[in-house]
């Protein structure tokens, strides 16, 4: 706009000037809205648990985002916290109970039993160990910038710190990578269970198939016990069934051993029973030098053979019991069955007969009429060929 335009209303429309006549009209003080519907005639784009479980396991897969190693002898498995927080209550508890003292962390309140131990690199020595005193002198009084920076302390129900630098991490203007917290899992001797745990984290708990397949018993004991000291029940009943998967006189000894180290009575009873029911198979595990070395396991073995043959004759007298029942049950039906159909034939012997008798006396009622109809026609033909006697009286008298 020019300066001679001034006093004017102009405004650029497409990028030519128009003169707009409502800026020289009063603007309305009471007007009522109007509702404006635009319809883009656009799909919606879908989002939902399934594509929050496909970026969490990507997440997962390209190990970013992860402030958390389980550690197994030299391996350590990069996994989420929030994951595996949100899934086990054993280890949310766990993380709730972290304290920081100074450059370490600290567990108040062992919530998995000394199952999880933090791993530091340079750790600070911990009040209740009397015996070095001179290592803990040194680390308290440290200047904060000489000592080394630790693992982030992981608050409650939350990520750890990601402004903690790691090792090496000095350099000014330069982005610190995300701290970690590390835990060692004691009792674990196969990194397999662990990674069997993490899939079924990451799997079970975002909703996808997950097949369980441990390469050998050694494994599937190690996942028993993550299963436990992380409270997956779930992941514990996959554990304790696959010792029945492929069973045999060849392995039934070391499954009946970690069924009794595991405290799986149930799954101890059935693999002794069907080890009772059959004698051959009886005899070769019994011939078994590992089973010698358990008498436990022997002393069962024994007493189920010896229940199972006492048993056996109230069993045969039981199963002929109830087959005689399974008969008469079976052959009350089918008596009934007769007589409901002796029943049903009686009954409509019955109405055919009345339906019978209906029709009989419906056509006996139809031909009577008839008969009366035609009796006087009979009587009426003489009368009118044969004249009255009265008229043939009257001839005789004229005679």
């Amino acid at each position: 706009m020019s300066e001679s335009d001034e006093g004017i209303s102009v405004a650029m429309f497409w990028g030519i000037e128009k003169e707009r006549a409502l800026d020289r009209e009063k603007p309305q003080t009471h007007a009522q809205p109007v509702a404006v519907k635009v319809d883009l005639n656009m799909p919606n784009s879908p989002w939902g648990a399934e594509g929050l479980g496909t970026g969490i396991r990507a997440l997962y897969s390209k190990r970013d985002r992860c402030d958390l190693e389980l550690e197994v002898g030299d391996e350590a498995f990069p996994v989420h916290q929030i994951m595996l927080a949100s899934v086990s209550k054993a280890f949310r508890t766990f993380l709730q109970h972290l304290r920081m003292n100074g450059n370490s962390i600290e567990i108040a309140d062992d919530a998995m039993a000394g199952f999880l131990s933090i791993e530091q690199e340079n750790p600070v020595a911990q009040p209740a160990a009397p015996s070095e005193p001179s290592a803990e002198q040194p680390a308290a009084t440290a200047p904060p910038a000489a000592a080394p920076p630790a693992a982030a302390p992981p608050a409650a129900g939350s990520e750890p710190h990601a402004d903690i630098p790691a090792k090496g991490s000095n350099t000014a203007g330069s982005a610190p990578p995300q701290a970690r917290l590390k835990l060692r899992l004691n009792g674990i001797s196969r990194p397999e269970a662990v990674q069997i745990l993490l899939t079924y984290v990451y799997q079970v708990g975002t909703g996808i198939p997950w097949e369980f397949k441990p390469s050998c018993v050694e494994v599937d004991k190690d996942v028993l016990h993550l299963a436990r000291h992380f409270e997956l029940t779930h992941l514990h009943e996959y554990a304790a069934r696959w010792l029945i998967d492929g069973l045999s006189t060849v392995n039934v000894v070391e499954r009946l051993v970690v069924c009794e180290e595991f405290k799986l009575g149930n799954l101890r009873e059935k693999m002794m029973e069907q080890l009772a029911a059959f004698p051959d198979a009886l005899g070769i595990v019994s011939s078994n030098p590992d089973i010698m070395k358990h008498p436990k396991i022997m002393q069962d073995l024994l007493k189920s053979v010896a229940f199972s043959t006492k048993r056996a004759p109230e069993q045969k007298a039981e199963d002929i019991a109830t087959d005689k029942a399974e008969k008469v049950e079976k052959a009350e039906p089918a008596e009934k069955g007769k007589a409901e159909k002796l029943e049903r034939t009686e009954k409509v012997g019955k109405v055919e007969k009345v339906e019978k008798t209906e029709k009989v006396e419906k056509t006996e009622k139809a031909e009577k009429p008839e008969k009366v109809e035609k009796v006087p026609e009979k009587q009426e033909r003489p009368s009118a060929e044969k004249p009255p006697p009265a008229k043939k009286a009257r001839k005789a008298g004229g005679a």
